[in-house]
């Protein structure tokens, strides 16, 4: 079974658009009181990593050792072993200049569309043997760190949305927010219409959760969903549109149901 990934209309570049706001010195209007300290090192660093090189006294806000839940709000000078950040360029507050249509224009992230080929990982871990991130290779014009919006299996092939937009990502991906993702899958037999209606309504399965880098084994009802027949000449296609997104979830749907 093959699946495929095309990004819901809510992904489209035009209702991207509010986050794609130019770079401002002003934070503390919007954000809460400020920045976390950890996102000044957005550009080459996850948060984890972030979190930890804060942690281990590397990093200084104008000219102070940096504590994790600092916040910034703009102007601070900050240092990364000794060297200055241009921390402001990627924090910048969602909404702002919404309605700008210049606002895409002056945007500092970058934002990316591959087709993943089978094979490819979509982990930005380098040590993993055919990560996403080598598979691209440098790209002209895109220095900040990259990362891939949601995942695709190793064996499955389609549309993916990379980028160094924080604030994209968790608009996209939080539940909370109720983003669909349309999933076209290739079965290796006609699912009888008893079988549709279940994948609609939802199976128990069993799938790995992570949390603060940690694994564990969630066995849940997936949520209901759309499933769909593509077309009467494609008799072994489903679409699936999910707001959901767990480990493996379609494929393991399907086996359950000996598809």
């Amino acid at each position: 079974m093959n699946g495929g990934l095309a990004f819901s209309r809510l992904v489209a570049l035009a209702l991207i658009t509010p986050l794609l706001a130019p770079a401002r010195a002003l934070f503390c209007v919007g954000l809460g009181g400020g920045v976390r300290v950890n996102k000044a090192l957005r550009a080459t660093h996850s948060r984890r990593e972030a979190d930890k090189i804060i942690a281990d006294g590397r990093v200084l806000v104008n000219g102070q050792l940096a504590q994790p839940g600092d916040r910034l709000v703009g102007g601070e000078r900050v240092e990364l072993d000794g060297r200055a950040i241009d921390w402001e360029r990627l924090n910048v507050p969602a909404g702002t200049d919404a309605e700008d249509p210049g606002a895409r224009e002056g945007s500092p992230f970058a934002y990316l569309k591959y087709w993943k080929p089978a094979g490819v990982e979509t982990t930005t871990n380098r040590q993993i043997r055919g990560n996403i991130i080598d598979e691209l290779g440098p790209i002209p014009g895109v220095e900040d760190r990259i990362v891939p919006v949601g995942r695709l299996d190793l064996a499955s092939t389609g549309l993916i949305l990379l980028t160094s937009d924080g604030g994209c990502i968790n608009g996209l991906l939080r539940a909370s927010e109720q983003k669909e993702k349309v999933y076209l899958v290739e079965l290796g037999m006609r699912a009888t219409d008893e079988q549709v209606v279940q994948l609609c309504e939802g199976v128990v399965i069993t799938t790995v959760s992570q949390r603060d880098g940690v694994s564990k084994p969630l066995t849940a009802a997936t949520r209901p969903c759309i499933v769909d027949r593509v077309s009467p000449s494609r008799p072994n296609a489903l679409r699936f549109v999910l707001q959901e997104g767990r480990n493996r979830q379609i494929r393991r749907m399907c086996v359950l149901l000996r598809l």
